[in-house]
């Protein structure tokens, strides 16, 4: 459950730091959530650098919420280094229904996202681009130093 936590070496309690947000990816607002092992101690000058990114889609219904406590088990499994990456598919939150009203949207969106399997899947690609690879020219510094592997 989202309690877990793991000892360092050192005694300290490490844990992962999960974060949830609606993004807006090909027009849709879509749910994501980021699970990034993080340090807890305050006295560590430097944090482990990510190595390894999981990204997961869901199957169907499309929700990345109702994934999250097992890739938060799993990312507090793997440890430092180790982060996910959760996505919903486009038009599908059922906790939010302005998100999923798609009838209603789609009027002002494109509705082939969100209706064919092609839609989603450049739904999915253009997360992927975005939210899953390095593009700030200080992220491309620190990749050529250390590769980062990213996991579907």
């Amino acid at each position: 459950p989202m309690t877990t936590m793991k000892a360092s070496k050192e005694g300290t309690i490490r844990h992962p730091k999960v974060s949830e947000h609606v993004v807006d990816i090909l027009g849709w607002p879509t749910d994501m959530i980021s699970i990034d092992f993080t340090d807890n101690d305050a006295s560590e000058n430097a944090q482990t650098p990510v190595h390894t990114t999981l990204v997961f889609f869901p199957g169907n219904p499309g929700c990345c919420a109702w994934y999250r406590p097992l890739l938060f088990d799993l990312v507090t499994a793997l440890g430092p280094g180790f982060c996910a990456r959760l996505v919903s598919y486009a038009g599908h939150n059922p906790y939010n229904p302005q998100h999923c009203n798609v009838e209603q949207q789609q009027e002002t969106r494109d509705a082939s996202i969100v209706w064919t399997v092609d839609g989603q899947i450049r739904h999915k690609e253009a997360f992927v681009d975005r939210y899953c690879t390095t593009s700030s020219p200080d992220d491309q510094q620190q990749q050529q130093q250390q590769q980062q592997q990213l996991i579907f």
